[in-house]
């Protein structure tokens, strides 16, 4: 019985996604930052003040990257230009108030214009790259997509408002200086409304959904044209679980900017997330017509193509997501998931080494690899793998799960059992989970609760063959052989064979 039984254990392949934390340490660095801005005298002086400011904290800002792109080269973890922008944006915290100077400069002897000078502090700590490293991989590629945008946003906004002043000072008409005063109050509405998208950037990487929620909301009421607005706040929901405001949010984005590729993607993320393989691909294939550079849009629709069982193709995307983004961890933890799937064990255990050693704390991948050894029987380098996926990841229900197959595969049988409830302490609604305990019980001779177990894995899927063909097992050891029969006829029927 027990050598029949281990045999169905191996018929699990399971796969998961999370991320934790790890911990750099490293002293807190101050930087001067400094920032000018011409206005006019009759100006609205509070934003020409803020405009200042702003130029000041980018200057600080930029002194800040080039320190953290070398502190992280100090710790193995050199960040690309992007991870280094976006990492610094949303780290750096004002040290003191600002200090504003300001000074009349006469352009004519009858028009003058009014410099504002700020200086600041500001401070960084380069164990902010610990926050980082351990981000989910779609967290830091919206993090890092927002942060790209609002810096240009805020570029070309910063040379419109330079280039209408200059037109204003420049005018000799009251018609050519009133329609240029509209068109600059429009630039400062926009300039309020960008900084309210990087304060709530901000929050989003410090995880303060609602605060971010807010902070998109008075950035869509000063600018309802706003489509970053709308994508960012889509992001929000998504991540929240609200499918259907992200999708509202995702909408309106692209209807205000039909060539937001990024907003594309994510409404591709939502469609994916609850089984709309179809509008998931068409929003991908979209993402990637409109940037064929965007390697985060050709691994997701791999994953499309993997779920649906078509690997060569989501190998195809795999390969040149990765060919896009050499340091995508997770583009090769999805593509050993599609070589473990098809059995190439020795590409799958090279694909998810890669995506370790781009992130060693990438629990995913330690799972993932776990199950490769579990594969081969090497349930020691598996329990290794997984606890250091419980490790990184403590609520890793599935790693919890998976070990416990290792350990019944092993003969550890009530560890079997006491790892599978962990997991179903975590996901009550885990069917593997129930059939993993089910097969421990049965290795224990517990046959009733086995078929207990199996019976709760069928209700929450009456599709699982493998827990059709465990109770089928377990009737044929009480006796029961026409229920046995019954549930291995119908294991055969979905396509277990045992």
């Amino acid at each position: 019985m027990g050598r029949i039984i281990c045999k169905t254990l191996t018929a699990l392949l399971i796969v998961a996604s999370l991320m934790t934390a790890a911990v750099v340490y490293a002293a807190v660095q101050v930087f001067d930052g400094m920032g000018e801005w011409n206005t006019n005298d009759d100006d609205n002086q509070t934003i020409a003040m803020a405009r200042a400011k702003q130029r000041a904290q980018l200057d600080a800002q930029k002194k800040a990257g080039i320190y953290l792109k070398t502190f992280s080269r100090t710790i193995n973890s050199e960040l690309t230009d992007d991870e280094v922008s976006a990492v610094t944006n949303n780290i750096i915290e004002l040290v003191g108030d600002v200090h504003y100077d300001k000074k009349l400069i006469p352009l004519s002897e009858r028009q003058t214009t009014i410099l504002y000078t700020a200086t600041l502090k500001a401070r960084i700590d380069p164990d902010g790259i610990s926050d980082w490293l351990t981000r989910n991989a779609q967290d830091k590629v919206t993090i890092i997509q927002q942060n790209s945008s609002l810096q240009d946003a805020t570029s070309l906004n910063d040379k419109l408002a330079a280039d209408l002043t200059e037109q204003y000072q420049r005018a000799t008409t009251q018609a050519d200086k009133d329609n240029l005063r509209k068109q600059m109050e429009q630039a400062d509405r926009d300039f309020l409304a960008n900084q309210k998208l990087e304060e709530g950037l901000k929050l989003y990487y410090a995880k303060d959904f609602s605060g971010a929620i807010r902070l998109y909301n008075e950035a869509i009421e000063l600018n309802p044209n706003l489509a970053m607005a709308y994508n960012n706040r889509g992001e929000v929901y998504r991540n929240l679980g609200d499918f259907d405001k992200a999708l509202q949010d995702f909408n309106r984005a692209i209807k205000l900017n039909p060539q937001l590729y990024m907003a594309y993607n994510n409404r591709g993320n939502v469609y994916h997330a609850v089984g709309n393989h179809e509008q998931a691909f068409n929003d991908y294939n979209r993402a990637i017509e409109l940037n064929p550079n965007f390697a985060e849009a050709y691994s997701n629709r791999g994953e499309v193509y993997r779920n649906l069982g078509k690997f060569d193709k989501a190998l195809q995307d795999f390969n040149q997501a990765i060919k896009l983004n050499p340091n995508m961890d997770l583009a090769y933890n999805n593509r050993g998931n599609v070589y473990q799937a098809v059995g190439n064990h020795e590409q799958a255990l090279q694909d998810y080494n890669r995506a370790i050693e781009l992130n060693p704390n990438l629990a995913l991948a330690y799972n993932n690899r776990g199950e490769v050894f579990r594969s081969l029987t090497q349930y020691d380098k598996a329990v290794q793998d997984y606890n250091r996926a419980i490790e990184l990841a403590p609520d890793f229900a599935i790693a919890y799960n998976n070990r416990g197959l290792a350990y019944t595969l092993s003969g550890n049988f009530n560890q079997g059992v006491a790892d599978s409830t962990k997991a179903l302490q975590l996901m009550p609604n885990y069917p593997e989970a129930y059939s993993s305990r089910a097969m421990a019980y049965a290795m224990l001779g517990h046959f009733q609760q086995a078929i207990d177990d199996s019976n709760k894995a069928i209700e929450l899927n009456p599709n699982f063959a493998v827990a059709y063909y465990l109770r089928g097992l377990c009737y044929q050891e009480l006796g029961n052989t026409a229920q046995a029969q019954a549930d291995l006829t119908r294991a055969k029927e979905l396509g277990y064979e045992g």
